[in-house]
């Protein structure tokens, strides 16, 4: 979705890139256009969230978790 946005793309649709991906998940100081890695920002939640469930203790939302496995 963000990169339809910045390319203007329409689907099924190819459009120029500019700027490849990398670069404009740079910051705005090394030339980039500051945008999240998608990717990264995923795999930082997905380690908050194993954080919390190996921290907490017996909480409401680790036993519905552990009762689905």
């Amino acid at each position: 979705m963000q990169r339809n946005f910045l390319l203007g793309g329409e689907e099924g649709k190819k459009k120029v890139a500019w700027l490849s991906w990398e670069n404009g998940c740079k910051p705005k100081s090394l030339g980039g256009l500051d945008i999240k890695n998608i990717g990264l920002f995923n795999f930082a939640l997905l380690a908050k969230w194993r954080w919390e469930f190996c921290r907490e203790g017996d909480g409401l939302w680790k036993r519905v978790l552990i009762s689905n496995m």
